[in-house]
């Protein structure tokens, strides 16, 4: 075990919506819906009312912003309880199991040899970080806002007070992963971890953790938060040390215009 407080880590896993600054955020009693490029997802719902009716109220806000797919997610906070039981009655099919992991930021990884980690702090930089997340997780690329409201979190404030760090790797000088890091009081939330595949079991990952840990040290910042997938990055940061204090589970449904 880490030793962490298991309910910070939770409060702050809880906390941790990403919203661009293109995206729609929309939030009501029984739920907050946010509108991506490509996708609208339910990042937190508790309801007293029918769920077949609020599925169909999010359906319609859905089909409005002209996304074709929502994604539900579900933690210990849903309500009511067998929600997952009806979305699946409903349609829904469960596509994504994430683990909340966490990780004392005093935590001292070996950094492999032959990897280099630098931090980008030019739209160049930010640019290629993107692409490389493009590839390995099969989604669009930054938009151009998205893009300028980066390089504004990298560039505008002192690096003392830098709350946002963006990496890229690079092994024989070709960029072969990127990864992100943002504090958030307490929490550093690792997000887009990458690497691509024909570089992968190279410790490219490990590298890009180790530098997220370092650099996270004069912060507030005392543990380390990842949301992982299950069965493709959990294993790894788990080997690295890494406690899972959590889940989140998504539901898909198609949506037809």
């Amino acid at each position: 075990m880490s030793g962490l407080d298991a309910d910070r880590v939770r409060a702050a896993a809880a906390r941790w919506v990403f919203v661009p600054v293109d995206a729609v955020d929309l939030t009501t009693a029984d739920y907050r819906l946010v509108h991506y490029a490509d996708v609208s997802m339910v990042h937190r719902s508790a309801t007293s009312r029918p769920l077949r009716d609020v599925l169909a109220e999010v359906v319609g806000h859905v089909r409005a912003a002209g996304r074709p797919t929502l994604q539900w997610w579900v933690d210990e906070r849903t309500r009511p309880t067998d929600t997952e039981d009806q979305l699946a009655a409903l349609g829904l099919r469960m596509t994504e199991r994430l683990e909340v992991l966490a990780l004392p930021v005093g935590s001292r990884l070996p950094v492999p040899p032959g990897v280099d980690v630098v931090e980008v702090r030019d739209l160049a930089g930010l640019e290629l970080a993107g692409r490389l997340q493009s590839q390995v997780f099969g989604i669009p690329p930054p938009s151009p806002a998205v893009l300028a409201d980066q390089l504004r979190s990298v560039t505008v404030v002192p690096e003392a007070e830098q709350l946002v760090r963006c990496y890229v790797a690079y092994v024989d000088g070709e960029p072969v992963g990127s990864a992100g890091g943002t504090v958030d009081g307490d929490a550093l939330r690792f997000w887009e971890g990458s690497v691509l595949p024909a570089h992968r079991g190279r410790g490219v990952y490990r590298a890009l953790v180790a530098r997220r840990l370092v650099d996270a040290r004069p912060t507030t910042a005392d543990f380390a938060l990842v949301k992982a997938v299950d069965d493709t990055s959990a294993p790894i940061l788990k080997r690295l040390g890494f406690t899972t204090y959590g889940e989140q589970r998504c539901w898909s449904l198609p949506v037809q215009g």
